[in-house]
């Protein structure tokens, strides 16, 4: 608390002195200490300390890379003492702000308190930090890569390790992308480190036609192999029939090379294998489609309908029954519901037929019998 109690205090005797330089156009009274001209004193001076151990610093850190990167030393120091260096820059910072706090008069003595409490509040605030600067530690420690590795971190990311800092490592990808890892996340996930091993072996998967001979494909690619200058001859080199695809043959061809130079000398040997397949006549498949024309093709006959009489079609015994032009569902409905008003159509005119000629001749009747009488 002392030290909140002489931060406030500086802060009021500060107005003070203002208020009194305002009112009176003095600097302060004769017995009184902490005048204004006091406290810009000590502000000039803080100001001119921080200043200058600022650039000092930066100094010092520009030096330690300098020195670092052009010394002989082995990789796994390097990366050792570049995470020092970052550090250092910030105990050195800290530092800086307890000098200028001393310099502006505040109280020092109750500052550990106050640091120790600010460190709990702020490691539950901060835990991924804290975990990023745990991580870091547990990196250089550990060796699992140094920097100019080329690693991959799970499935998404890859690069060669530039620096490893206070809280994250920096990746180079083959485009010349900066990627910023979390060292809790090196820590945390499955990470591959390709220049652990001296040697790498390259695996060359090689598709030929199901018409080449697997004897002579083998012998081609061995002769293929054995011109490369970068192969250890050494270790196990091997050309075999891998799998039977479903429209080739698959080859593999295998050896070791250094790993400073694997993907020169396996790019190298993709276009050794493919100028000497074509030199050799032999096939590489490929995705294609073969279209074939028959020109024997024979001409479709005409359509006889000749014999068909309109008589011959009978759809019941309604003269005006409709044809039926489609057979689907609805149409098949719309035919038995006008079949059905057809029959009724003809039910009533039956009915009608035999009463019309009764009536006509006693129609008849009665006109004789007036002619008569």
């Amino acid at each position: 608390m002392r030290f909140w109690e002489s931060v406030g205090q500086w802060f009021i005797d500060l107005w003070n002195s203002l208020l009194h330089f305002l009112t009176t156009g003095e600097t302060g009274d004769a017995g009184d200490a902490t005048t204004i001209s006091s406290f810009l004193g000590k502000v000039v001076i803080a100001l001119v300390i921080f200043i200058f151990f600022y650039y000092v610093n930066k100094f010092l850190i520009f030096v330690l890379k300098k020195r670092i990167s052009s010394s002989r030393t082995s990789q796994n120091s390097k990366t050792a003492r570049l995470f020092g260096i970052s550090i250092l820059k910030a105990i050195l910072s800290v530092i800086l702000v307890v000098i200028i706090f001393g310099v502006l008069g505040f109280s020092l003595t109750g500052l550990s308190t106050i640091i120790s409490a600010a460190v709990v509040a702020i490691g539950l605030s901060l835990q991924d930090v804290i975990s990023n600067f745990a991580s870091g530690i547990i990196l250089i420690s550990t060796h699992n890569f140094i920097v100019g590795d080329y690693i991959s971190i799970g499935s998404s990311v890859e690069g060669t390790v530039k620096e490893v800092k206070l809280l994250h490592t920096q990746l180079i990808t083959f485009n010349n992308i900066a990627i910023f890892v979390p060292n809790s996340t090196l820590t945390s996930k499955d990470v591959t480190n390709y220049n652990t091993m001296e040697y790498r072996r390259i695996s060359l998967p090689v598709n030929v036609s199901y018409d080449s001979n697997p004897t002579d494909v083998k012998k081609v690619l061995k002769y293929v192999v054995s011109k490369q200058s970068g192969i250890n001859r050494d270790m196990p080199i091997a050309v075999v029939l891998d799998n039977l695809d479903s429209s080739s043959l698959v080859f593999a061809v295998r050896c070791y090379v250094p790993t400073a130079i694997y993907w020169d000398t396996l790019f190298q040997l993709r276009e050794d294998v493919l100028i000497e397949l074509r030199k050799r006549n032999i096939e590489i498949p490929y995705e294609k489609l073969d279209v074939n024309i028959n020109s024997n093709t024979l001409p479709k006959k005409p359509v006889v309908a000749e014999d068909i009489k309109d008589e011959d079609i009978y759809f019941g015994e309604g003269k005006g029954s409709p044809v039926v032009q489609r057979q689907d569902d609805k149409d098949i409905l719309k035919f038995l519901q006008m079949a059905k008003r057809q029959e009724g159509k003809i039910k009533r005119k039956k009915l009608k037929t035999p009463k019309e000629p009764n009536v006509a001749k006693k129609k008849k009747k009665t006109k004789k019998e007036t002619t008569t009488k």
